[in-house]
């Protein structure tokens, strides 16, 4: 008992030394890495990956442009982290142009690279996002979003629909002093009643589309069992061997 005791108490202490930090953001370096074409067609058709402006589309008007996304972050100045708070990361905005069908994209990554102080020490942090794309129909009767066409958020076609998740396999665990430190897209704020502070952005047609893209900072202790409950586990895990060894036997 006194040896899982002490495993729970460096479990306490590890979480109070992530309470007790003080993070601040300095700076935001971001860049779409890459994008996925609709159907595999058209991929040629995507442009500007490794900056912050990403196009895609043929567009369908003559001297029309791409649509595409648009990622301008917020700092500096430098922003102090709350546990648990939101914060504003920067702009996103969806250039959502008219283009020929089944030219657009599925999803495009933002990876974004945070110059972190952590009590003082400067730290660099890089998560990737996935920005998940639904180019829906310009002239459906009732929109994907449940409105009527030509009406709020549909008023020049049905609007499109974009979602932001943090992508695990393209975010390393950041760790230090046994606390991983964790920055996971929150909402898009700033954009109307039909798009204020939600997951879910719906974007007009023939519009460039801008919110605020916010974000959630938190910590998990990743604290390593002790010498000594490694030592206890390997103990129980004798005295099993042999328990089963005499039942075989008897």
């Amino acid at each position: 008992m006194k040896k899982l005791n002490m495993i729970a108490a460096a479990a306490l202490l590890a979480a109070s030394a992530a309470d007790a930090a003080t993070v601040t953001i300095e700076s935001v370096d971001g860049a779409w890495t890459s994008a996925t074409a609709e159907y595999g067609a058209y991929s040629n058709q995507i442009t500007g990956l490794g900056t912050t402006e990403l196009g895609w589309g043929i567009p369908y008007y003559r001297g029309g442009q791409q649509s595409g996304y648009e990622f301008v972050a917020t700092t500096p100045p430098a922003v102090t982290l709350s546990e648990g708070a939101s914060f504003v990361l920067g702009t996103f905005t969806h250039n959502n142009y008219v283009i020929y069908g089944s030219t657009s994209i599925t999803s495009a990554v933002l990876e974004l690279t945070f110059n972190l102080s952590i009590d003082g020490i400067m730290h660099s942090l890089t998560q990737a996002y996935d920005f998940l794309h639904w180019e829906t129909p310009n002239l459906d009767r009732v929109c994907a979003n449940g409105g009527a066409n030509g009406s709020g958020v549909n008023s020049y076609g049905c609007a499109d629909r974009v979602q932001a998740v943090t992508n695990p396999s393209l975010s390393p665990s950041f760790i230090v002093d046994g606390i991983e430190y964790i920055i996971e897209i929150s909402s898009f704020m700033g954009f109307g009643a039909d798009n204020n502070g939600v997951p879910t952005f719906w974007t007009r047609e023939t519009m460039a589309n801008s919110a605020q893209l916010t974000a959630t900072y938190h910590t998990v202790a990743a604290v390593p069992l002790p010498p000594a409950g490694l030592a206890l586990l390997a103990g129980l895990g004798g005295l099993m061997m042999l328990r089963r060894r005499r039942q075989a036997t008897a």
